[in-house]
């Protein structure tokens, strides 16, 4: 039994050395066959591949977090890569043949993809299996210049017009949300040349009110910023704008008022004459409409006083519905109408005695301008050049708050967009170039060695079946 064994053990090794026989007998064949295997799975990785430029960029403004603009409206990251974005950006590229090929299809070429972190990936794929939604609103983008398999761009060409892209959009960002004046100067040098004093002074206090509003909103916004090149802080400017309306420019209104100052005083004297025109017009129709109530009241005084004699009582069931002059009294339609008759009364007797005191008042101004004389203490111009002067400092003051404003934009939007990784060439493949030669090699190794197989199985048949091969016939000759 041990011989038998030791002939098994035997002829196992004489197998083994024959497969090996027969593969070392057709080595160069299975290292062409792999080696063809390999240089076919390299072709087509090479041909299903895509060579692109790509650079990382990041974005940093307010809103940005929200996906918002600083004005509150919606951020798409494809705003990025408009087309008139890239056409500005395309004129980076110098070739003119390459710059056409481009213009034709812009967005064929550059395209923009969200840079999501690893934490962040496993956080959502957490919320997923937990049937969850995470939100997530990226800052930061793959800027892609990708070709087809034909190049035709350079790699500088692409560096080149990525680099361009970002900074075409920074200057649009900074044009539409930095350089330009918040404060509309409405002040023209010739603004008060046709107006009278009290019309330059409202014009003055609409201003200033505007200007000051406009800096609350920068305090609560930039704090206590301040300048570097001139010193000045929101805040300084907002004091100096009060003192000039509360100071300066109520000093010059009280002069114009009590001086009765004017350019024009015909025109003052005829608006004068007609507010008092106007007065009178008011105080008759209200004493009109009283004199209508009273009338009114008497009559609904006596047919109470015929249905009840033994005395009206303080809340008549009464229904009926008065409808008087539209320009004096409305339809009554409380039930307590007594009451409501006297309220009229009242309120149209107030208001004709409140206009009889504007009238008054208007008659005394009236009579003052009529006398005023002509040598005053306070020229015209002396107050045309005074009104001018706070004018100018007006001006002054909201030419240095949009100076103030914008450096503060300018700081406060620094690097807006930032080049994380400057752009640089890659390869993109349809599969991994590595796990596709392994591939190829092992499945080109067991061809190979199949096919050699079968041929030394072809060869023995044939030398069994008699076949005797030209080498073998002139080996016995």
């Amino acid at each position: 039994m041990d011989e038998n064994r030791e002939n098994e053990y035997h002829q196992d090794e004489i197998d083994l050395m024959e497969i090996f026989s027969v593969l070392w007998k057709r080595k160069w064949l299975i290292v062409l066959i792999v080696i063809l295997a390999v240089i076919l799975a390299l072709g087509w990785c090479m041909y299903t591949s895509q060579s692109y430029t790509m650079a990382l960029i990041k974005l940093n403004f307010a809103g940005i977090d929200k996906h918002a603009y600083p004005d509150g409206s919606e951020f798409d990251m494809h705003d990025i890569i408009s087309s008139d974005i890239l056409d500005q950006a395309a004129k980076s590229i110098e070739n003119p043949e390459h710059l056409k090929v481009f213009q034709n299809k812009p967005r064929g070429f550059v395209f923009i993809d969200p840079f999501i972190p690893v934490e962040v990936k496993e956080k959502m794929q957490q919320m997923e299996k937990q049937k969850q939604t995470y939100i997530y609103l990226p800052d930061q983008f793959y800027l892609r210049f990708i070709e087809p398999r034909q190049s035709v761009f350079s790699y500088e060409d692409k560096k080149q017009l990525l680099i361009a892209t970002v900074s075409v959009y920074e200057e649009k960002f900074k044009k539409d949300y930095i350089d330009q004046p918040l404060l509309a100067m409405d002040l023209k040098d010739d603004s008060f040349a046709d107006r009278d004093f009290l019309d330059s002074i409202d014009i003055l206090n609409t201003q200033l009110n505007k200007y000051n509003a406009f800096l609350a909103d920068r305090i609560k916004d930039a704090g206590y910023f301040r300048s570097i090149k001139s010193g000045l802080s929101f805040v300084d400017i907002s004091n100096s704008l009060t003192k000039l309306k509360n100071i300066d420019l109520q000093e010059m209104e009280s002069i114009v008022r009590m001086a009765y100052l004017s350019k024009k005083k015909d025109v003052l004297l005829k608006k004068y004459e007609y507010r008092i025109a106007n007065i009178e017009k008011q105080m008759k129709k209200k004493a009109g409409e009283a004199e209508i109530a009273k009338a009114l009241l008497a009559s609904v005084w006596e047919k109470e006083k015929a249905r009840y004699p033994a005395g009206i009582e303080k809340s008549a069931q009464a229904t009926t519905q008065m409808l008087l002059d539209s320009s004096m009294l409305e339809k009554l339609t409380e039930k307590e109408y007594i009451s409501f008759l006297i309220k009229r009364v009242l309120d149209s007797e107030v208001e004709a005695n409140s206009l009889e005191i504007d009238r008054e008042y208007l008659g005394e101004d009236l009579k003052r301008l009529l006398d005023a004389s002509d040598n005053q203490v306070f020229s015209i111009d002396v107050v045309q050049q005074s009104l001018n002067e706070i004018k100018n400092e007006v001006v002054m003051l909201g030419e240095q708050a949009n100076t103030l404003n914008q450096e503060f934009l300018q700081q406060k939007f620094t690097s807006i967009i930032k080049i994380l990784r400057q752009p640089a060439p890659y390869t993109q493949y349809a599969k991994n170039p590595k796990l596709v030669l392994a591939v190829s090699f092992i499945v080109g190794l067991i061809v190979a060695v199949f096919l050699v197989f079968f041929m030394e199985f072809f060869s023995s048949y044939r030398k069994q079946a008699g076949f005797v091969s030209p080498e073998d016939k002139h080996i016995k000759s």
